[in-house]
């Protein structure tokens, strides 16, 4: 996210509209995973072999989906000072999520301001 964004609406709200579209792609690459896995290990059971390659292919597109997900999470900057935050959606400590699995909505309650410059997140 630039910096120049944060000029309409709030910097809350900006980075809730930057993460909300990472966390819906994160949930649909993981149930992508999830469930070309299990069916991976159904048709390896049953010998269809012509249905393995099509699986690992939607496994590792999942597996993409996620790590797009978190390079992008990762460009998430203060809109004064332009430190990373990506912190604060990735440490579990810190967004207060039990997983840094699936990002939360947007930036956590109790962070009102940068932790580096001090900018207000509610402006």
């Amino acid at each position: 996210m630039e910096s120049n964004e944060a000029s309409q609406g709030t910097f809350r709200e900006k980075c809730k509209s930057y993460v909300s579209p990472l966390r819906k792609m994160q949930i649909v690459s993981l149930a992508a995973i999830v469930i070309s896995c299990s069916l991976f290990l159904f048709s390896a059971a049953f010998e269809l072999f012509t249905l393995l390659r099509i699986f690992l292919l939607f496994a590792l597109l999942g597996v993409i989906g996620e790590v797009i997900a978190f390079l992008k999470i990762k460009k998430l900057k203060c809109y004064r000072c332009n430190t990373n935050l990506a912190y604060l959606f990735l440490d579990p400590n810190y967004s207060k999520t039990g997983t840094s699995l699936i990002f939360p909505n947007g930036l956590p309650d109790n962070v009102t301001e940068c932790p580096y410059c001090h900018a207000d997140f509610q402006k």
